[in-house]
């Protein structure tokens, strides 16, 4: 058996890495709410009905409050209302797309050139695409972040594509 991606005749798949910049509501937030509504990871797969495997995600934070976060990832767009800052109630028929959790802890944070930066990685966390190449995910934050500019909040998700 050869584990040679016949899609992109790479041995072991390719990496693909996603920057996103999240956009915030200015004030407070609280724990439970939904940060920046639903997040589409594009091409995040290769191809449509892709598969692969979420390596790492990183959160870099401008205000530095070490926020700590659950994040959904699903493998087709979630079709519930999620307003961010607003409560995280997942919708029971997305319930059917949900395919992983990944956590960051306020103890994940570095500062880095005064900004918070937490990385998490060796997720290894199989995932796949319903349709298109694209994932999608739900940020809620699990503490009470406050940000300054609508633009305070990024992410970067690393992914192996089979």
């Amino acid at each position: 058996m050869s584990n040679i991606n016949t899609k992109s005749g790479n041995a072991g798949g390719l990496t693909k890495i996603v920057s996103q910049t999240i956009t915030v509501s200015l004030g407070a937030y609280t724990s439970g709410d939904v940060v920046g509504g639903v997040q589409t990871i594009t091409d995040g797969l290769y191809g449509a009905g892709g598969t692969g495997i979420l390596q790492s995600v990183t959160i870099i934070d401008v205000n530095a409050q070490s926020a700590a976060f659950s994040i959904d990832i699903f493998s087709q767009a979630p079709q519930g209302t999620y307003t961010d800052n607003g409560a995280y109630t997942l919708v029971t028929a997305d319930s059917a797309y949900l395919i992983a959790r990944v956590s960051v802890a306020a103890g994940d944070y570095v500062t880095a050139g005064g900004k918070g930066v937490a990385t998490v990685t060796s997720l290894n966390i199989p995932v796949f695409a319903t349709g298109t190449a694209n994932l999608y995910a739900l940020i809620s934050t699990t503490s009470t972040p406050t940000w300054t500019a609508t633009t305070s909040l990024s992410i970067v998700w690393g992914i192996l594509q089979d």
